[in-house]
């Protein structure tokens, strides 16, 4: 069993991908005041077995999945709504001061600006689950956010 890693304020920034996996030519978005929190995390299921003997367990394929809790605010639905339907390198830091980071393929298949609740005076705070396209993996290099058009 493993832990999530749960990152609270992170640095986040996407950048839009082609079919093939490459960058496009589109700006990469800095996405990290609409995250709180986001979280990493791997699942091995496993399969149990029958057999004469007794029972086992046979592992399965390992699932990563990311998470992300959005505090909507007045910049959430512009940085979002030119993503959704786009394949994104998601990029993570920790810190500030972080000298590498963590990347991952995901899908972005919904505007968090667009969930959560309308209740008058109360944060809209929705969790968006992204589909994972490929392994988490480490990269170097320092947050810098993107320059403005």
């Amino acid at each position: 069993m493993t832990m999530p890693i749960i990152i609270r304020r992170p640095k986040v920034v996407v950048q839009p991908l082609d079919e093939d996996g490459s960058p496009t030519s589109d700006a990469p978005v800095d996405v990290s005041c609409d995250f709180s929190t986001l979280t990493i995390d791997v699942d091995q299921p496993s399969t149990t077995v029958s057999t004469f003997c007794g029972k086992f367990q046979i592992p399965e394929d390992i699932e990563e999945s990311v998470s992300g809790d959005i505090t909507v605010n007045a910049d959430t639905d512009g940085n979002w709504s030119g993503l959704v339907g786009a394949t994104v390198e998601m990029q993570v830091w920790d810190r500030d001061d972080a000298t590498s980071h963590r990347t991952v393929n995901v899908y972005i298949g919904v505007n968090p600006s667009l969930y959560g609740t309308t209740e008058p005076g109360t944060a809209r705070t929705p969790s968006v689950d992204f589909p994972v396209l490929g392994p988490v993996a480490w990269a170097s290099g320092s947050y810098t956010p993107p320059s403005s058009p």
